[in-house]
């Protein structure tokens, strides 16, 4: 391994665990599968009808063209596009970048790095060739090893507008899908975008091509400008296959370092030796230069990177938190990352079940995690130590038992049981309406059930696992996280409770990566969640052309009803279109607005609704045309 980045990866893996790591992809991260600059500006001067005699010279029996050159006929070939239709424009673009691929291949470097989950990503690229590498590491049908570790994962594609800025910026404090933030606009392949890209045409319209676009781009645009500030400001930018060179890129970093000086976050980037002067850019601009010998090897630096992220020399594993209620004794949650362990004297489980068959029978998953168990198998391995126990030892140690779930008196529990009719100190919870169709509202409902039920049985300590987290769910690990502590914190200050109680600690055992991270990173206020009888969530208004005009957090009773709030907001709420993000179901996600306009009335409470800490609460003041 290069030995500058062998010193500096430790401080990368740092940064990245605390969410502070953003990659800033240039054109290499696309070489080889997409045309290089000169073969760009070729391709548009053609379509633009911009000769390109005297373009290029020899240089060592090479062909070569100068950067002035490059610049000249890349500024003619957008005078001469300007002219024609914009549909004209893109049609050049996209042809010049696919070269007639429907379905390119991103190169290694750039499928590597997608292994990684990121919150944010910046690219001055115009293509989909990491997008397109990001959604497919995580589909379950591609790398089930990645969609164990994230989760699915949706992606949105982010532009320059004002309103795309507000989203990049919320992106550094709340976490919801994964941005990229495409600088220079984003032009994806013909065909379909998929489902879980989110992308609007304007984006593509944010094009910019050439030397005097890009400086007219930073001068005229300044929500772009602020937000590029704070983010260049509050994160640490690795700069990959890009070549800081690019003066008006450079000119943007010193206006952030003239306005707030050098930030608390220092900067890196990955390039071949001797292609930038190293020292200029750490005294000026605060970018730390890993130097590598050549452009191969940045394919290798790319994927140390990876696995120091996934495998890091240290990083928290545990987070406590102790309260003391009104009314019982002091209570803890602890959170772990990690597996289930096997329960001990005092101490049960709780596991997440599904539903299978016309009849809706609970099951428990038998696919593998990571370490190469099931819920299935833990659950048939504690059903055999039960049944040991139960029989003094006496059971044939080489016969394995299976455990079985029976109905409890809960509407959404299911007991633990041997086949042998042994009760087990396991409980499944099922935060499922049908077999197709998990719902996030139901999740802390589903967990109070299972502290009713363990502090009935006098366990003291309940292991448990995020619930709905598999692969169909709808929405983002981090909200089942959230609404199980949001339970136990309620299940605290309930009525119900004395100072008699079993229960007193909550060990909640986590394996997905991107709800680590939002505790690793700071952006989940566990605390809050605890203690807060409201609901945080924001709010966004659009007009009835579909623009958004307002945005802002909010915090409110979860009982409270739209009718209210729409009041409070000087709207009339049963003309406007209400919807929530992420849906708290599949059928939500995928309705009309006609049917979502029905399940979410005027007398819906929020909490029906699917408003949860985090969510996001869109409203449509009128119907679009």
């Amino acid at each position: 391994m290069n030995k500058q980045l062998e010193s500096t990866l430790p401080r990368l893996a740092s940064a990245y665990q605390r969410g502070l790591l953003v990659p800033f992809l240039g054109a290499g991260m696309s070489v080889d599968a997409c045309p290089s600059w000169q073969t760009l500006v070729e391709a548009m001067a053609k379509g633009a009808n911009v000769p390109t005699t005297g373009l290029t010279l020899s240089v060592d029996g090479k062909t070569a063209s100068t950067s002035d050159q490059l610049i000249r006929v890349a500024n003619e070939a957008v005078r001469g596009l300007l002219r024609v239709s914009t549909g004209h424009q893109l049609d050049t673009l996209r042809r010049a970048i696919y070269q007639g691929v429907s379905a390119p291949i991103a190169p290694a470097k750039t499928r590597t790095l997608a292994k990684a989950w990121w919150p944010l990503v910046i690219s001055t690229n115009y293509d989909d060739l990491f997008a397109h590498a990001y959604l497919a590491a995580r589909r379950p049908d591609n790398d089930s090893s990645l969609a164990d570790r994230y989760g699915a994962q949706h992606l949105a594609v982010l532009g320059r507008d004002e309103d795309d800025c507000r989203r990049v910026l919320s992106s550094l404090d709340v976490t919801g899908r994964s941005v990229l933030w495409a600088i220079h606009g984003f032009l994806p392949r013909s065909g379909d975008v998929p489902v879980d890209l989110e992308y609007a045409p304007k984006v593509s319209h944010d094009i910019v091509f050439g030397h005097e676009e890009y400086r007219r781009l930073a001068h005229a645009s300044p929500q772009y400008r602020r937000a590029f500030a704070e983010v260049y400001r509050r994160r640490s930018l690795l700069f990959l296959g890009a070549g800081l060179k690019d003066m008006y890129l450079l000119d943007l970093f010193a206006e952030v370092q003239e306005l707030y000086g050098t930030g608390p976050h220092p900067h890196f980037a990955i390039v071949r030796k001797g292609e930038v002067d190293s020292g200029f850019l750490r005294s000026r601009f605060n970018i730390n230069v890993i130097e590598v010998d050549e452009y191969d090897h940045v394919d290798q630096a790319i994927a140390d990177l990876v696995n120091s992220v996934h495998q890091p020399r240290a990083r928290a594993t545990g987070w406590s938190y102790t309260t003391k209620p009104a009314l019982g004794r002091e209570c803890t949650l602890r959170i772990s990352a990690g597996e289930l362990p096997l329960p001990d004297a005092g101490s049960a489980v709780a596991v997440s079940c599904g539903m299978t068959g016309e009849d809706d029978r609970p099951f428990l998953s038998k696919r593998a995690d990571r370490s190469g168990n099931s819920i299935d198998t833990y659950a048939s391995t504690i059903a055999t130590n039960e049944e040991r126990r139960a029989s003094g030892e006496q059971r044939d140690p080489t016969r394995r038992a299976r455990a079985i779930l029976v109905k409890s008196k809960y509407a959404h529990t299911y007991l633990g049981q041997s086949e042998a009719g042994v009760n087990l100190p396991l409980i499944a919870l099922c935060p499922w309406v049908s077999q197709e169709r998990r719902d996030l509202r139901l999740v802390g409902k589903v967990t109070t059930e299972g502290f009713a039920w363990a502090n009935a049985e006098h366990y003291h300590t309940l292991h448990m696992t995020l619930l709905g987290a598999g692969h169909s769910r709808p929405f983002a690990a981090r909200f089942a996280l959230a609404e199980i502590v949001r339970a136990w914190g309620r299940w605290q200050r309930s009525v119900e409770r004395t100072a008699q109680d079993s229960l007193s600690t909550l060990s909640l055992h986590v394996i997905n990566e991107a709800a680590l991270f939002e505790l690793t990173s700071g952006r989940m206020d566990i605390v809050e969640l605890l203690t807060s009888t409201d609901v945080r969530f924001w709010l966004e208004i659009f007009n009835n052309e579909g623009k958004l005009v307002d945005r802002e957090p909010l915090f409110r009773p979860e009982t409270e009803t739209i009718e209210k709030l729409a009041t409070s907001l000087r709207l009339d709420a049963g003309k406007c279109i209400w919807t929530v993000d992420p849906a708290p179901d599949i059928p939500s996600r995928e309705s009309s607005a006609s049917q979502q306009r029905s399940r979410i009335t005027p007398q819906s409470s929020l909490q029906d609704a699917g408003v949860l800490p985090g969510s996001t609460l869109r409203v449509h003041t009128q119907v679009p045309t």
